[in-house]
């Protein structure tokens, strides 16, 4: 998968696009709300708008009925509160928004705030040369308040995920607080049922007791410049 941006991206998503973008978000938001399955909302809002497919998926990946903004909101902790609490991180989640953010690519923010590329994870995985200052800035960013231990699962069936788990155990070894990684068949159930989850993924978020927006903070604090998309209305 590519971090950086799309070729066709500045194009899709340039200044004079976001208007149409937004108000395929907000009728896409609208259909969910009255009970239209996601596939007919975007399909419906993305014929209208005549919107490319990396259009539509950013729109997709942007929406949710008020009912669930309002929902995750409720759940959502900053990271400040989660100071000397145990953190359970959705690690490829967190991870590859923030190598994202850093390679320049596109991420979109949902209605509930969290942070989401468009790349998607699909099985496949490589170690990049973003991954290392990513997962440094997750423990530069946390320092200011430590949680009491953080441990990441990582989806075992993910290519890869043996070596990024040795590289977060080698990175946050030098963090004062304890850090676990753990190799798991499927992460999203088991983080579903905790609390102080660190995701973006929406079925967790709809499922877990609280969640930490921390790739949005890490994001905002360490890479002001990254190319965030807000669509949200």
């Amino acid at each position: 998968m590519s971090r950086g941006p799309h070729p066709d991206d500045a194009q899709l998503f340039s200044a004079a696009s976001l208007p149409i973008l937004r108000r395929a978000a907000e009728e896409v938001s609208w259909l969910l709300g009255r009970g239209y399955s996601p596939e007919t909302a975007i399909a419906a809002a993305g014929n209208h708008h005549q919107l490319a497919l990396r259009q539509r998926v950013a729109v997709a990946r942007s929406c949710s009925s008020d009912e669930a903004r309002a929902r995750r909101l409720v759940k959502r902790v900053a990271s400040v509160h989660a100071a000397g609490k145990p953190l359970q991180v959705d690690g490829f989640n967190l991870v590859i928004a923030l190598e994202v953010a850093l390679a320049g690519g596109v991420l979109v923010r949902g209605r509930e705030g969290a942070l989401r590329d468009l790349a998607g994870l699909r099985g496949t995985y490589r170690v990049a040369d973003t991954t290392r200052p990513a997962l440094s800035l997750v423990g530069l960013l946390l320092e200011r308040h430590p949680p009491s231990s953080m441990h990441w699962l990582l989806d075992r069936r993910v290519s890869n995920s043996g070596r990024l788990k040795s590289l977060v155990q080698d990175v946050g070894s030098g963090w004062s607080f304890p850090v676990t990684v753990e190799l798991v068949p499927d992460p999203d159930p088991v983080l579903a049922r905790l609390d102080w989850v660190v995701t973006a993924d929406a079925m967790i978020l709809e499922r877990c007791g609280s969640w930490v927006n921390l790739a949005s903070e890490v994001i905002a604090a360490h890479v002001p410049a990254a190319w965030v998309i807000d669509l949200a209305v």
